[in-house]
């Protein structure tokens, strides 16, 4: 991406229609009435763009509502953001809360709060402190979610999937004081090697499957090893052959 033009700068309230830029700064308040595509886009305040956003950067700091695509080398929200349409990138870091409508797709993930996925969400590693919840599938190569309030996901595939449900003293304690069920709600959860604390699902399905305290699981099926906690609770264990190549 190499977008040319001036720089299109706003500080205290403006607008603009949209348009290919340098860099995008803005600090207050703006209104972008199309698509735009810049370099860099930095943003301490409230944006609300109706189009595509396009950059090799994105920093979001206070508020930003996205009414159509997202499409950044980096996406970093330090605050609230929301995505009407598709999320696409490479880095994606979350500080604060990130909703997104279409399909989010990421190489690494990074989210410190609360993390909401209205279809599915495609990433190579993700990291999470806080809350996630996808309405559909959750694809990923490397999972770690640590919980500070309820998660929700409907069905995870990945390599490697960890869930822990017992928070640890931060910051993140503060802001998401309100929940009280630090817990994963999933249908099914399928993996290589799959450790779970405070989770309930319908199946589970992997080679190394370790099911920790807390834990509710209709179905759990294993091609290597089964290990769980005394207070977890499984209804029926299956140890099944390994898949064909």
């Amino acid at each position: 991406m190499n977008p040319q033009g001036s720089d299109l700068v706003i500080h205290g309230i403006g607008s603009s229609s949209g348009g290919v830029f340098r860099n995008v700064t803005v600090h207050g308040t703006a209104r972008i009435a199309g698509d735009i595509t810049c370099e860099r886009w930095d943003a301490h305040g409230t944006c609300r763009v109706m189009g595509d956003v396009r950059a090799r950067k994105l920093a979001a700091h206070g508020t930003l509502r996205c009414h159509g695509d997202v499409t950044a080398q980096e996406v970093g929200v330090h605050g609230t953001a929301s995505v009407d349409g598709k999320l696409e990138g490479h880095l994606l870091g979350v500080h604060g809360r990130l909703t997104v409508s279409g399909q989010t797709q990421a190489e690494r993930v990074n989210v410190e709060g609360i993390l909401r996925a209205e279809t599915d969400i495609q990433a190579e590693q993700m990291r999470v402190k806080g809350c996630l919840r996808v309405a559909g599938l959750l694809n990923v190569g490397a999972l770690e979610l640590t919980m500070y309030g309820p998660s929700q996901v409907e069905e995870i595939g990945g390599d490697r999937v960890v869930v822990r449900g017992e928070p640890r003293a931060s910051w993140l304690r503060w802001l998401l004081w309100r929940f009280q069920r630090h817990r994963l709600d999933a249908g099914v959860i399928e993996g290589d090697d799959v450790r779970l604390e405070q989770t309930t699902a319908r199946v589970v399905r992997g080679h190394r499957v370790h099911i920790g305290k807390g834990c509710v699981i209709g179905l759990v099926e294993y091609t290597g090893t089964l290990s769980k906690s005394p207070n977890a609770r499984i209804d029926e264990e299956r140890k099944v052959g390994p898949t064909d190549a």
